[in-house]
């Protein structure tokens, strides 16, 4: 279900120290046919193929892109 919530109040991501309780969200834009990352304003940021992106603005996700979220590397496989 989206939005998706990615932090520790994710199971996969509870005992990650470096990520924030509500790091960021994966959402779909039906308009672009696209998915999305936002960084709710998380202490250590979030890295896009590793580069930081600013708080509260949408990024589009490509495949193969490289999302990190803290010490943890995401990589989006396939949508």
């Amino acid at each position: 279900n989206l939005p998706l919530l990615l932090g520790r109040v994710n199971p996969l991501f509870s005992n990650e120290g470096d990520i924030s309780r509500q790091h960021a969200e994966v959402n779909f834009d039906p308009a672009s046919n696209k998915y999305t990352i936002k960084d709710l304003n998380s202490t250590n940021g979030v890295l896009l193929n590793g580069q930081k992106i600013a708080p509260n603005m949408v990024y589009e996700l490509q495949q193969g892109t490289k999302i990190g979220l803290g010490k943890v590397m995401v990589v989006v496989v396939q949508y």
